[in-house]
């Protein structure tokens, strides 16, 4: 638990075996704000972001090409 705020970042070409390409948020209060999420790939959920809580804030971002597989 705990708090993440993310600002002004590039998260790109990101894989995961599993959950969240990018980001992985496990109980943690998560805000991301004018940040860009290009190509991330996750073979379960969240091609660029998984959380199992709701996202307290996203604003301005852009997300271009995400990849789920199953």
């Amino acid at each position: 638990k705990g708090n993440l705020t993310i600002i002004n970042s590039t998260f790109t070409q990101n894989n995961a075996n599993n959950y969240g390409g990018a980001i992985y948020n496990h109980k943690g209060n998560l805000t991301i704000i004018n940040s860009t999420f290009t190509q991330n790939n996750a073979n379960n959920d969240g091609g660029a972001i998984y959380t199992n809580v709701s996202i307290k804030k996203l604003e301005k971002c852009i997300f271009i090409d995400m990849i789920i597989t199953m």
